[in-house]
């Protein structure tokens, strides 16, 4: 494949994504919604007294509410990294030379590359630090049912071992 079918590939799957971006935003807020039940000025006070009348009964039931916006917030933040990526090699395709003077668009969209670089850390970042939730979830069920089991199970033991020793 040649660089210009590159460029060619790279402007057609940009303008697809700025074409679709509207419903885009519009099916991400709508899974969104659906995740999240919880609305209005008392959403926190009410998600909170919904999750502690659920942990009551069975503290090692999954929470379906946050597993339901993890899954939302972690679809949206790779589809996010995959457009950004696609909109950075479309501009760094189509970077015009440098010449003396008039080098409006380059700096345009130099200032456009590092926008989206900085736009695509965040959402990496996302997707790092969001992933931690059930990594801590099982360790506090760990702590919470050790004293319990400590001398049941070795096997119990070990594995709340390494999992205090890796965090």
């Amino acid at each position: 494949m040649t660089i210009q079918k590159y460029r060619i590939q790279s402007a057609t799957d940009a303008k697809f994504i700025l074409e679709s971006g509207l419903s885009t935003l519009e099916s991400l807020s709508a899974a969104l919604t659906a995740s999240a039940p919880y609305q209005g000025p008392t959403a926190l006070s009410t998600a909170e007294a919904a999750f502690v009348t659920s942990i009551s009964s069975n503290v090692e039931a999954p929470n379906a509410t946050v597993d339901a916006i993890y899954k939302t917030t972690r679809d949206a933040a790779t589809m996010a990294t995959a457009n950004i990526r696609t909109l950075e090699r479309f501009i760094g395709l189509h970077v015009p030379q440098m010449e003396d003077g008039n080098n409006f668009g380059v700096t345009v969209q130099m200032m456009m590359t590092k926008f989206l670089k900085e736009e695509r850390e965040r959402c990496d970042k996302v997707l790092s630090e969001s992933s931690k939730y059930y990594s801590n979830r099982i360790q506090s069920m760990f702590m919470l049912m050790l004293p319990d089991i400590m001398y049941d199970n070795p096997v119990i033991i070990h594995w709340a071992a390494l999992i205090t020793f890796n965090s």
